[in-house]
This record gives structure tokens, C-alpha cells and sequence, in this order.
């Protein structure tokens, strides 16, 4: 079943205030932006059009406000900016293909129940310290337990405490092809 962005974003905030809402897009839109940045300068199209596309998936969400309004969290110059870069540079099919790949990558990094103890082990190996969070659909997501470093594939990474991580079902977009065309 393909899911989307906004099902995505519906996990994602789930029992946030819409103030801890924006503040976790902000901190979003700021890292999208560095990673799509930091793209750009290689000059790799795959790893362009992923940026591109998890910039403008964090640039997008809607919060439902208890009084039944609606607020739009769109960082105009960046969504406008990532949306140009996919659709002039891959097209409207390519685009749509695009967003489904990094859409599916991004609900890989959640986890079943019947995943747990695989990803506990998981992390323990890689020595980070994890918490466990109940979503919907019967997903979990592991967050960094508290701010700490570890050592993965020979590479000193900072997780920030409740930072999102991958776990060990996570699929990335295959960047080493134009998989919008995949």
C-alpha cells in the first residue's frame, strides 16, 4: 500500500501541542535545508531530487487546532524552491515518483511491534540509548533516549535527545540511481 506525505505528518504529530508542532518543523525545515544545501554542492541529481523532495514534505504540514482551524506551516521560500528544482529538473511524473520513494523511505524508519526487540538489539549494538514511542497504525518510532555520540561505521554522529532514528528495517532512497525513473 502506498502511503503519503500528509499520513506521514499525521504519525508524526500525533499528540503534539501545535506549538510542539511547529517547533519540531522548524528544526525540520532548518535540516532538510542544510542536507538539500549540502546536495547541491556535490552536484549529485539523485541526492538533489531527495533533498528537494523532504524539503518540501517538511515544508507542508497543516496542525489541526483544538478550536477546529487549521494553521499551514509553509516555509514559502524553501517549498517554493524545492518544488522548482524537482519539476524543472525531473518533470511532473518524475516528481510524483519521487516524492512516493522518499515517502516510502521516511515510513521505514518506523517500527512494528513485532520489531522491537530486533531494533532494542539494534541500537545497543550501534551504543545508543533509545526510548520507544507508540504511534498509530500499530508503529513505534525509537528516539534517542538523551543528547549522545556514538560511533557508527567509523563516523563520530550527534543524536540529539528525541531526535528521530532509523531503525533497522529503514530503507533509503537508492540515491546511486535516478530512482524516480526506477
Amino acid at each position: 500500500m502506498s502511503r503519503t506525505s500528509k499520513e506521514f505528518q499525521a504519525i508524526v504529530n500525533a499528540g503534539k501541542t501545535p506549538e510542539q508542532i511547529v517547533d519540531q518543523y522548524m528544526d525540520f525545515i532548518a535540516e532538510e535545508m542544510k542536507e538539500l544545501h549540502d546536495a547541491v554542492k556535490a552536484g549529485h541529481l539523485p541526492s538533489i531530487v531527495k533533498e528537494a523532495c523532504d524539503v518540501m514534505i517538511v515544508c507542508e504540514p497543516v496542525i489541526d487546532n483544538s478550536d477546529g482551524s487549521v494553521t499551514h506551516i509553509y516555509a514559502l521560500g524553501a517549498y517554493d524552491m524545492a518544488t522548482v528544482i524537482v519539476l524543472d529538473w525531473i518533470g511532473i511524473s518524475g516528481c510524483s515518483a519521487a516524492m512516493q520513494a522518499v515517502v516510502n523511505s521516511n515510513f521505514s524508519k518506523f517500527i512494528l511491534e513485532s520489531e522491537l526487540d530486533e531494533a532494542f538489539e539494534h541500537f545497543e549494538k550501534l551504543g545508543i540509548a533509545v526510548l520507544f514511542v507508540q504511534l498509530e497504525d500499530g508503529l513505534f518510532k525509537a528516539i534517542s533516549a538523551h543528547d549522545q555520540h556514538s560511533t557508527i561505521t567509523g563516523e563520530l554522529k550527534f543524536y540529539k535527545g528525541g531526535k528521530t532514528l532509523k531503525g533497522p528495517k529503514y530503507k533509503p532512497v537508492d540515491e546511486s540511481v535516478n530512482f524516480w525513473e526506477v
